[in-house]
Formats: C-alpha cells, sequence, structure tokens
C-alpha cells in the first residue's frame, strides 16, 4: 500500500511540474497499462529523418481487481490480482503525427486470491497500439497525445496448495484509450500527466467451470517521466496510482 501512495505521489508531483513550468518539447515516456506492461513512446517534435524507427523494452507491474460473478451458492468471486510483465516493442512513425507500436512479450509472475491464492505461470503477451499527437508543444508550449492500445495475454493457473491438481486457462483481451499532456524541460526530462478508460474480457476456468470476469475499474489516472540519456537512448518510468494501479519502467532505443 506505501508503494501504491508514492506512485500516486509521484504522479501528482509530474502534473505539477507540468502545470507551473515551461520548457522546449523533445520527447515522452511510458504507456499504456492493461493486460500488459507495454512501453509507447510520444510524438515528438524533431524530423524524422533518423528515427522513425524506435525500439523499446519494458516492465510493467499491476494491481487490480477482477470480478467473475457469483459462484453456485451466491458469493461473490471477486479476485485480487497482481501481475508481472516484460515486453519487447517496435514503434514505427509514419509521419510526424502518428506512430505505430507492436509489442511482444509475456507474464513473469502473477497471481490471483480470493481466500485461496492462485499461481499463475508465465505465458505470451502482445499488443498492439495507435498514438496520434492531438498538439504539439513548439504550438502549444505542451503536447498532447492520444493513444488506443489492444492487447491480449494468456497464462496458466493454479491452486498454491494444489499443485497435483489440473492447471486452469487464463486469457485477457484488453482494449484501451489513452490522453497524454506533458512537457520538456532542459531537452532532456519530460513529465505528463495520463488518463485512461479500458474494458475487455478475461476467460478463465475456476473449479472446472468456465467463468468471464473483467476489471472491476475500468479506468487509470497517473503520471510519468522520460530522461533522455544521449540521442540514442532515454529511460522512461510510469506510475499510476488511481484505478488500475501499477508501475512501468523501460528503455527506448534509437538506431
Amino acid at each position: 500500500m506505501r508503494r501504491l501512495r508514492t506512485l500516486g505521489f509521484v504522479s501528482s508531483a509530474a502534473l505539477a511540474l507540468f502545470l507551473f513550468t515551461e520548457g522546449r518539447a523533445s520527447a515522452c515516456g511510458a504507456g499504456p497499462g492493461g493486460p500488459v506492461g507495454q512501453g509507447m513512446c510520444g510524438l515528438d517534435d524533431k524530423p524524422l529523418e533518423h528515427h522513425r524507427f524506435r525500439g523499446l523494452l519494458s516492465y510493467g507491474y499491476a494491481n487490480t481487481r477482477l470480478s467473475f460473478g457469483e459462484g453456485a451458492n451466491g458469493e461473490s468471486l471477486k479476485f485480487d490480482m497482481n501481475r508481472h510483465t516484460t515486453m519487447v516493442a517496435l514503434e514505427y512513425r509514419p509521419n510526424e503525427t502518428t506512430a505505430l507500436t507492436f509489442a511482444g512479450g509475456g507474464l513473469l509472475v502473477g497471481n490471483l486470491r480470493n481466500g485461496t491464492n492462485h499461481v499463475m505461470s508465465s505465458g505470451p503477451a502482445f499488443s498492439f497500439g495507435y498514438a496520434l499527437s492531438l498538439f504539439r508543444e513548439k504550438e502549444k508550449g505542451f503536447f498532447g497525445v492520444l493513444a488506443l492500445a489492444a492487447s491480449f495475454m494468456h497464462a496458466q493457473s493454479r491452486p498454491e496448495t494444489g499443485f497435483f491438481q489440473e492447471s486452469a486457462g487464463y486469457t485477457a483481451l484488453d482494449a484501451r484509450a489513452s490522453v497524454m499532456f506533458g512537457k520538456t524541460f532542459f531537452e532532456h526530462l519530460t513529465v505528463y500527466a495520463k488518463g485512461s478508460v479500458f474494458g475487455g474480457p478475461v476467460f478463465w476456468r475456476l473449479n472446472g467451470e468456465s467463468k468471464v470476469g473483467q476489471d472491476i475499474y475500468h479506468y487509470q489516472v497517473g503520471g510519468g517521466l522520460s530522461l533522455k540519456i544521449i540521442d540514442q537512448l532515454s529511460i522512461y518510468g510510469e506510475g499510476i496510482g488511481l484505478g488500475e494501479r501499477g508501475a512501468i519502467a523501460g528503455i527506448t532505443l534509437l538506431p
């Protein structure tokens, strides 16, 4: 809980810095979470000749609650979920105002808890994202980006106390829309505030029965930052303190 409060404080600090300081645009940082911790860079103000492509490597953590309706006896089937993911992504910018991101990776470890702890094995994850510049920092003094993303994740789960029990498949689909507003300072440090809405089904077998669930929050509010080390290398981080909580950290590489 203390870590999540810290994430909320960092997000608020990033928002305050964005609102009360001036600077020049260079780039923005991390991006949508969802079933996978995907990195998605924003759109900067520089020419495209030498950086239509970016490579991204990210680690993501998420904490949320899923609802699978009611059980046979009318009990609530709500599960607290934690997941750790890693993704490798390629971003392509066809023009100065749009970007496409293709990501692949997977779940490292996770669990679902409702009295019984269900341990999740590693499994594949994929994501596709589209980003559109709403306005540029050189025009407005700060930038705005709309990001759309769709993702898929699959894993196997087993009760922690049931080593010899048959594992159950877990599949999550997710679609989300995010808006980011940010600003760059000293041509190296970018901070942004972000809000997202999302939804999608989760398919899981629980006690031998097929269940369809969903996240109970359907929103995220947070912020992040990106630091350019050299022209070809940046590091970024994002904290989400409201809604589906979590964090993303990673690096961005330019050819």
